[in-house]
């Protein structure tokens, strides 16, 4: 009842405001028009009073002509200063009449509270954090390339991890002295997951030969989709034991993304990983196994199979330092060849303390998670021209939202953290909620792209923003 009294309040403010409004209006009308044909008349008077009717009658000396002629100057003069100083008058008053309308509105904000919707607020937030698409498509290919976060990107751009690459070390050391178990790589998506496991096989190339296994795109929990995709990469048929018995000794098999190789609700969702750990156990004496996931599937399927009992050790991607981001995103943009100008003449002493203040910014905005750095690099480019990028640091709009989100939206985006990549059939599946109201959710989170959809039936969390969803999960410790 207060609100509804409240609300009867500023109506009713509302409507004498804009009674008031009118009343003003009409009284300054009023004002304005006998001023106008004062001034009219008054102008009239003085064409009248000034008129040289007579000078063809005067026979006058010189100096009598003189004068006239000053004011008939004089005349032309002040006519001039009346009509400006009419028009002036008649531009303020038209000026007056049409803010009418913006008093009103005025009053209308002073009066009633403005707030976004959480669909406005999430929209304003995928914008703020998404490159624009127009810039991009000028850019040259190549260089968009470059901070696409793929993993195929040469090795001049690899980044020293040391590190991880001393935890893969000790790793190793134990595998090779008993021969058994595997070595896991955890990290965040775009940590570089991907590229440290291309690295250190490459690094020990002369000890082993590999093989990289990557999932369907929607993951699965099939056993003979997994004996397939092991056949294709091998060159061998048969399921896995009879693959990995044709193997050489000293063999890698790189094992990516695992968390495509489960279900959260199937009773047969950690068939695969089973499947796998048997394969480790049977054949960890002659085949090196490196698996990686992202750490929060990872807690989530230790619990039921204690893969932390079968690891050589455990390899944690690591954020990057603003120094590594610097290196990271430099190098790749100078190898474009294109100029940037971050809206400063700074020498190049000051040029370096801008460049430190820019990537400490950017590690703030990240993490330093590497891909997420990247992005913001592209969604920071303001213009490009004459080989020449403008660049400003972005800002997250409303990114406080992720807070807010409705709970089968955020139950859904925690289930695709979980897998990554999932259909539509394996998302119902995981979050056992009513269909109709599931199958509306998730095509509002698309329609909002707080979730995107790859080909037709793939979809995977906004990489650009799911940086801000895993520290909000954290937060409710769901993670």
């Amino acid at each position: 009842l207060k609100a509804a009294d409240e609300e009867v309040a500023r109506k009713e403010e509302i409507t004498q405001t804009n009674h008031s409004i009118h009343q003003e209006m009409a009284t300054l009308t009023i004002t304005f028009e006998n001023a106008l044909n004062n001034i009219e008349r008054q102008c009239d008077e003085l064409k009248n009073a000034l008129k040289l009717h007579n000078l063809s009658d005067i026979s006058g000396d010189f100096s009598t002509l003189v004068r006239k002629r000053k004011k008939k100057d004089l005349q032309t003069r002040l006519s001039i200063k009346i009509s400006q100083l009419a028009e002036y008058i008649k531009s303020a008053f038209v000026s007056v009449l049409y803010s009418q309308a913006k008093g009103i509105l005025l009053s209308k904000q002073l009066s009633t509270p403005q707030s976004l919707s959480v669909n406005e607020r999430v929209l304003n937030l995928v914008n703020s954090a998404t490159p624009n698409r127009v810039l991009l498509q000028k850019l040259p290919h190549y260089y968009v390339s470059l901070f696409s976060g793929r993993s195929n990107i040469g090795g001049n751009f690899w980044i020293d991890r040391p590190i991880e690459e001393n935890q893969f070390e000790i790793a190793h050391d134990r595998y090779k002295m008993l021969k058994e178990g595997f070595i896991l790589v955890l990290g965040e998506r775009n940590t570089g997951k991907t590229l440290l496991c291309k690295h250190v096989s490459e690094k020990h190339s002369d000890s082993y030969i590999s093989y990289s296994l990557f999932p369907p795109e929607d993951g699965s929990v099939n056993i003979e989709t997994f004996d397939e995709a092991l056949s294709k990469i091998t060159k061998f048929e048969g399921n896995a034991s009879q693959i990995l018995a044709l193997l050489p000794h000293n063999s890698m098999l790189i094992i990516h993304d695992l968390e495509l190789w489960w279900e959260r609700s199937e009773e047969n969702g950690l068939a695969v990983i089973k499947y796998i750990k048997a394969l480790i156990e049977q054949f960890s004496s002659k085949c090196l196994f490196l698996v990686n996931m992202n750490p929060f599937a990872f807690t989530t399927i230790n619990v039921a199979e204690s893969l932390d009992t079968h690891c050589a050790g455990v390899v944690r991607c690591m954020p990057f330092n603003s120094l590594e981001l610097k290196h990271l995103i430099m190098t790749r943009h100078k190898s474009s060849g294109l100029a940037i100008n971050f809206g400063d003449r700074a020498t190049e002493a000051f040029r370096e303390i801008r460049l430190a203040r820019i990537f400490n910014s950017l590690f703030l905005y990240s993490a330093g998670n590497a891909g997420v750095a990247m992005n913001a690099w592209l969604t920071g480019i303001t213009a490009f021209g004459d080989k020449t990028i403008s660049w400003k640091m972005p800002s997250l709009k409303n990114k406080d939202v992720v807070a807010e989100l409705p709970e089968i939206w955020s139950h859904v985006c925690l289930q695709l953290l979980l897998h990554k990549r999932m259909s539509i059939g394996k998302i119902l599946r995981s979050i056992q909620m009513e269909k109709e109201l599931s199958l509306n959710a998730i095509e509002t989170m698309k329609r909002l792209q707080l979730i995107s959809l790859r080909g037709n039936d793939i979809y995977y969390l906004n990489p650009n923003i799911e940086f801000l969803l895993i520290s909000n999960f954290r937060k409710k410790e769901w993670i």
